[in-house]
């Protein structure tokens, strides 16, 4: 994997917070000409193997119940009689295999808890002789972060035409062109440019993004948590924050790129890229003395080996701008 100099690095953070912005704008922004710019891009795109998606708010989509699934398993399936099942398992968004305290790691969207039951008991039939143990917990709020949604489960929304079908062409290629959107959907130009700028502020896009799908760090990991809530939970949690925000500069992508506060099996979710392994355990060692050792916030972690299906959710952005920052700390009297 090639390194990334400075000038592609502000390219990529670029079109991470937006995908559709022009390339003439990126070049005033960052001081550049156009033809560097598109020759970035050009080079991003064949290396990088970037992808321009949309950032969707799923529960405004009447995606209402997300789950994050982590299963150890006895023994491994045939790779890809397994990246066929959850492929084709339309809540399923995102799937790795990997080694660690759990072996495969499931990002699942359904419309409601009887459609969660109804694909994961299907799914968890089709796994019974593979997975000993299946932990489930809700996303209650991303910090950083998401999963894309994939065509199978955008393709059930009960939208409006061209609105759906705008949709499904803008999740295959954010930073497609007016002209290129009018050319697929068979509808004018004009109609294309006001039903993106429509939908771009419906409340259903967050933002169109770029990620990465050639990994340029070493390790994949991703990490549940559990609090124990000890004393200053709150300002522990707080200096914990700064150590999601503490990015090495010359990295392509986040260290953090997934954040999320959990409910069920987990209270909180990671998704982390790092350079090696060695990188990894520190960043962990960091976190558990922020919350008082590793007793105080016990974790499970697997480091990935293969993605499944869906998109890595790797990418560059400004961390302090784009961490949602809520809080639930109970009100003081």
């Amino acid at each position: 994997m090639p390194e990334l100099d400075r000038i592609s690095q502000q390219v990529l953070r670029e079109l991470c917070t937006d995908a559709r912005i022009p390339t003439d704008h990126i070049a005033r922004k960052i001081g550049h000409s156009r033809d560097m710019v598109r020759r970035r891009i050009t080079f991003l795109e064949r290396e990088f193997g970037l992808r321009y998606v949309l950032e969707l708010d799923e529960v405004a989509l009447g995606l209402n119940f997300p789950t994050l699934i982590r299963a150890k398993l006895r023994r491994i399936p045939d790779k890809k009689w397994l990246s066929d099942l959850l492929s084709n398992t339309t809540p399923v968004q995102f799937a790795a295999l990997g080694k660690g305290d759990y072996d495969l790691l499931i990002c699942f969207t359904a419309t409601d808890r009887i459609d969660y039951l109804r694909w994961t008991n299907m799914l968890r039939g089709q796994l019974k002789d593979y997975v000993s143990e299946w932990k489930a917990a809700l996303p209650i709020l991303y910090r950083v972060g998401f999963f894309a949604l994939r065509e199978p489960v955008l393709k059930t929304l009960n939208l409006p035409e061209p609105q759906k079908s705008l949709l499904l062409a803008l999740q295959s290629n954010a930073r497609a062109s007016f002209s290129e959107l009018s050319e697929r959907l068979k509808i004018s130009e004009s109609t294309v440019r006001y039903q993106v700028n429509k939908l771009l502020k419906s409340g259903f896009v967050k933002r169109a993004t770029a990620l990465v799908q050639n990994p340029p760090s070493e390790v994949q990991m991703a990490i549940f948590g559990d609090y124990t809530f000890p004393e200053n939970f709150e300002e522990r949690n707080q200096r914990a924050r700064k150590l999601v925000f503490r990015d090495d500069e010359s990295m392509p992508v986040n260290r953090i790129n997934v954040m999320a506060e959990l409910s069920g099996a987990a209270d909180s979710f990671l998704f982390g890229s790092f350079p090696n392994i060695h990188a990894a355990h520190e960043y962990l060692r960091m976190r558990e003395e922020v919350f008082g050792g590793p007793e105080a916030v016990p974790m499970q972690n697997c480091v990935f080996s293969e993605k499944l299906a869906g998109l890595w959710p790797l990418r560059n952005m400004d961390l302090a701008k784009a961490y949602d920052r809520t809080s639930w700390a109970a009100p003081t009297s």
